[in-house]
Formats: C-alpha cells, structure tokens, sequence
C-alpha cells in the first residue's frame, strides 16, 4: 500500500508530536505531584499537632509511590490519544470537504 504525500506528511508530524510532548507532558505531571506533596505537606505541619517526623514520613511515601516509568507511560498514552483524534478529526474533514465539493469532473 503505497501512501500519499499527505499521509507521509501526517505520519511523519505525529512521531514529532509524540516525542516532543511526552517529555513536556512527563514534566508537567511531575509538577502537579510535586505542587500537591507540598500543599500536603504544608498542611500536615499546620496542623496544631504535627509532628515533624511524621509529616516528613508521610511526604516520603508520597513521593515514592511515583516514578518516572508511570509518568512517561502516562505522557505517551496522552499523546498518543491526541494523535489519534487528530487523525479521525483529518479524516472527517478530509471526508466532509470531498462530500461538499462533489463528484470530480
């Protein structure tokens, strides 16, 4: 099956777009844990009886219940989504426009 200059095109963005989103994506997650293990941890120790060692341990356990393996797999699988629907978005539109132009002359 041979591919026309379009699909190569398509094909050739949506390995860019994988590769250069689920760095970013990864990144942005690691954020978001990160932001949320300090508003926890700043809340353990407002508490009137917080102890240090306790909040420290939890913030610990935390942390270690992530790793860089789930966040990039989770990063690519969101990517991949997104080219996905972009793909039968194309498709749609490709189809819709052909449909509105007419039978070819």
């Amino acid at each position: 099956m041979a591919l026309n200059k379009l699909q190569r095109i398509g094909i050739g963005c949506s390995i860019l777009w994988i590769i250069g989103i689920t760095p970013y994506y990864a990144k942005l997650e690691l954020q978001t844990i990160e932001k949320v293990g300090a508003e926890q941890y700043a809340q353990c120790m407002n508490t009137p009886s917080a102890r240090a060692d306790f909040c420290n341990r939890e913030d610990d356990i935390y942390k270690a219940s992530f790793n860089d393996d789930q966040l990039v797999s989770n990063a690519a699988y969101h990517s991949l989504f997104q080219v996905a629907v972009a793909w039968l978005l194309g498709f749609g539109l490709l189809r819709l426009y052909r449909r509105m132009k007419g039978p070819r002359s």
